[in-house]
């Protein structure tokens, strides 16, 4: 090799590995578990996933701090009331709601009529009753306390409820029942199961919702009675 080419090879080997005492350059150098940029990923040994539990209860809102008063005029429900917190609801986390989804549906109303008619021939009640589709926002539970039931937005609970139009009253065609009987309309409840909003003093932090059990109107029914107290009966 001429002293030409002896000067050309040397002055490549030392682009390759730089001159002799210099460092090796790590730019071009690629160990097992590296990057090609010679640099090694950085590692973490937590692990955060954006939907954790710890994320939700960051997020959660404090309950609101209001007075949970009776329905007006001594009803046991209601489907209005001042105090209701709705911003508060849109503000807790779906995943909140989730668990209680097969609670928001509504209750469906037999057509005007169609109970009244069977086997082709028409029946008359003997207490009048008047049938709604209510969403009730506040109701006195069977704990006897009243509570703040979920009713807005996208989350509705429904309930049927049957209505006495005269409770108390003498039951239609009382003239053709027996002699020595009364008749009266008496209202009839059933229980249902409901989502609540924790609200008020006491309201528990780390869970904004619960179910509770209350008593609906379901149906007016005619009783009998003979008008003779059990005390009578006992004494004759």
């Amino acid at each position: 090799m001429s002293g030409i080419g002896h000067l050309v090879f040397a002055i490549a080997m030392m682009q390759v590995f730089g001159a002799p005492g210099d460092k090796a350059s790590t730019s071009t150098i690629r160990t097992p578990g590296s990057s090609w940029s010679g640099q090694r990923p950085a590692s973490s040994d937590t692990i955060i996933f954006p939907d954790s539990k710890e994320k939700d209860e960051i997020n959660l809102p404090p309950p609101p701090k209001i007075r949970i008063t009776p329905c007006p005029n001594g009803q046991t429900f209601c489907d209005d009331d001042d105090n209701y917190p709705s911003h508060y609801l849109r503000k807790i986390p779906r995943q909140y709601f989730d668990p209680y989804n097969n609670f928001f549906l509504n209750d469906t109303l037999v057509p005007e009529g169609l109970s009244t008619r069977i086997d082709g021939f028409d029946e008359q009640p003997l207490c009048l009753s008047k049938e709604e589709l209510f969403f009730p926002k506040k109701a006195v539970a069977t704990d006897k306390d009243t509570k703040l039931i979920v009713n807005t937005g996208n989350y509705l609970q429904g309930v049927r409820v049957e209505l006495c139009l005269n409770e108390g009253s003498s039951c239609q065609f009382k003239e053709s029942f027996p002699a020595g009987y009364t008749t009266v309309c008496r209202q009839k409840y059933i229980a249902r199961k409901l989502v609540v909003v924790a609200a008020g003093d006491g309201a528990n932090t780390q869970t904004p919702l619960s179910t509770s059990d209350f008593l609906f109107p379901s149906c007016c029914v005619c009783k009998l009675t003979t008008g003779i107290s059990q005390t009578s009966k006992k004494n004759l």
